[in-house]
């Protein structure tokens, strides 16, 4: 896998030439990846269809994400924020679509 970095071109993710700028990022991705879920996990948590969440992107309602390349990612934390701050205790309670 090559990776582009500012300093050169690595054919290796552990290149020694690197100045750590591709393995700080390689890390922060990982770290995002173990403690976040993709766009159709977070549809199946939340039993709703994948296009839900998509649209509420374009509108910039609902979870903040994070674009990986081309995967859409949502952090546990604000997932789990966005649960709490549209908990219901009666249906008379607003709740339902994304704020």
């Amino acid at each position: 896998m090559k990776m582009k970095c500012r300093t050169r071109t690595h054919p290796k993710l552990n290149n020694s030439d690197c100045s750590g700028c591709c393995v700080d990022k390689i890390n922060e991705l990982e770290t995002l990846r173990s403690s976040s879920l993709s766009e159709a996990s977070l549809a199946r948590r939340w039993e709703i269809s994948v296009r839900t969440l998509q649209n509420w992107r374009l509108r910039g309602v609902g979870v903040p994400f994070h674009h990986v390349g081309r995967c859409v990612r949502y952090r546990l934390i604000d997932i789990a924020e966005f649960e709490v701050a549209h908990r219901a205790l009666s249906t008379s309670d607003q709740h339902g679509e994304a704020k």
